[in-house]
């Protein structure tokens, strides 16, 4: 049994599996003792979940056979928090040949996007633990001084954070798409400002379409993200510091793209989707055979 999440539908089936003697293999995507409580946002049963969720993940990873972790870095945070299980680390990978640099100029156009207007912006859930306010506070500040910066949001979330972006003067949301590669090559910078990630897929395509990425230092981005190389690195919750390293990429297009052509090469060098396909594929054969 291969399952990617322990909720509802992935402890179900971790659980039937064991009871009918079936290896249970788990690709560890999120750290569910770190989303679920900010998920939830200012809450006064934030502060009892967290125990609760590092609990409810010990109980239900451990239950496994094998866990795949997307870093070094989730596995040594599941060692901290006692789960105990063989961990085998394999990648994240991206489709290189489908997420790549592209021309979006009809796209653009279509979303009213002018020839002189810089786009920046995010791939995800419009959801609290990836802390969209303290984006939308350093857009308002880079369209007080410049109104050709715009920003676009791709995805679906909380109606609250949603009706917070659309009140927004810049801020285009097309709302979820099936194909995102398109929206992604119409950026011209990525933004991450997560209160957690494990690895971010979401990042690693925008690089691997050529785009450089200003990210808060969570999970692995940090390491793949390189400050000043393929992007830059702020502190978590800093509007200010996330402003200044926008508007230094806004005045400098020469050395924006390079840093997008250099985010591309981190992809291609390291995140290949053909490198995750082996791993998956000898971890679950290492299962099967224990």
């Amino acid at each position: 049994m291969f399952a990617q999440s322990i909720g509802p539908i992935g402890a179900s089936a971790i659980i039937a599996a064991k009871r009918h003697r079936r290896p249970v293999v788990c690709y560890i995507h999120n750290l569910e003792s770190q989303l679920v409580p900010l998920a939830i946002g200012p809450n006064p049963l934030r502060k009892l979940l967290y125990p609760l969720m590092r609990w409810y993940s010990r109980l239900m990873y451990n239950k496994a056979d094998l866990l795949i972790t997307p870093s070094e870095w989730v596995s040594d945070e599941l060692f901290w928090n006692r789960i105990t299980r063989a961990k085998r680390v394999v990648r994240l990978g991206v489709d290189t040949d489908r997420f790549r640099p592209g021309d979006a100029e009809e796209l653009r156009r279509k979303l009213g996007i002018g020839e002189e207007d810089v786009v920046i912006g995010q791939h995800g859930r419009l959801a609290r633990e990836k802390d969209l306010k303290t984006l939308l506070r350093s857009f308002i500040r880079l369209r007080a001084k410049d109104k050709h910066v715009k920003l676009l949001i791709i995805g679906e979330g909380v109606p609250s954070i949603k009706r917070l972006l659309e009140r927004q003067e810049g801020v285009i949301l097309p709302g979820k798409q099936d194909d995102v590669t398109p929206y992604l090559q119409a950026l011209d910078v990525f933004v991450l400002t997560s209160l957690t990630e494990t690895t971010c897929l979401a990042a690693l395509e925008a690089m691997s379409c050529g785009k450089p990425v200003v990210s808060t230092p969570v999970g692995f981005v940090k390491d793949y993200v390189k400050d000043g190389e393929n992007g830059f690195l702020i502190d978590t919750g800093d509007a200010y510091a996330l402003k200044q390293k926008l508007a230094w990429l806004i005045e400098h297009p020469t050395l924006r793209g390079r840093m997008g052509t250099e985010a591309r090469k981190t992809v291609l060098d390291g995140f290949g989707w053909e490198q995750t396909i082996t791993g998956i594929e000898a971890a679950l054969q290492e299962a099967m055979e224990r």
